[in-house]
C-alpha cells in the first residue's frame, strides 16, 4: 500500500505546484492592477498614447485578470505597453500584441484586449499618422 501512496501523493504535489507556477504570476498581477482607474497604451518607440479611463478601465482590468494561459509559438511581438495606473500610482505593465499579453514572461491570452485596447490605439495612430503627413505636406 505505502508503494502506492507515495508515488500518488508525489505526483499530486507535482501537479499542483506546475498549476500554482502556471497561474500564480497571472493572479498576483491581477490583484496589483484591480485598483486601476486609468490606463496609458503606447507602442515601443513611438509617441502615440492613448489614455482608457474609468468604466473601459475597469473592462480592460477584467479581461486581463480572466485571461488563460497560453502555450502557442507564434511570430508576435509585444510592442504595445500597457501601463495600469491609480491615479498617478504606476501599478505595473503588460507587453501586449492582439489579444496575446505577458506577465512574467510568461504568455497569456485574452479576446477582448483587440477591442478595448487594440482597436482603439490603430485608430488614434492612424490619425497621428495623418496628421503628421498633412503638417508636412503644408510646409512644403
Amino acid at each position: 500500500m505505502k508503494r502506492i501512496i507515495i508515488p500518488v501523493a508525489l505526483f499530486l504535489i507535482i501537479i499542483l505546484f506546475y498549476v500554482l507556477y502556471l497561474q500564480f504570476p497571472l493572479s498576483q498581477f491581477a490583484h496589483e492592477i484591480k485598483p486601476a482607474n486609468r490606463i496609458v497604451v503606447t507602442l515601443w518607440g513611438n509617441s502615440t498614447t492613448i489614455t482608457i479611463t474609468n468604466h473601459d478601465a475597469t473592462k480592460v482590468v477584467k479581461a486581463v485578470s480572466s485571461a488563460k494561459r497560453d502555450f502557442g509559438f507564434y511570430k508576435a511581438q509585444f510592442v504595445m505597453i500597457i501601463k495600469f495606473y491609480e491615479g498617478t500610482n504606476n501599478l505595473g505593465e503588460i507587453r501586449n500584441c492582439g489579444s496575446l499579453f505577458l506577465v512574467d514572461d510568461k504568455q497569456y491570452r485574452a479576446e477582448d484586449l483587440n477591442q478595448l485596447v487594440e482597436a482603439p490605439f490603430i485608430e488614434a495612430y492612424k490619425k497621428a499618422m495623418e496628421d503628421s503627413f498633412e503638417k508636412q505636406s503644408e510646409s512644403k
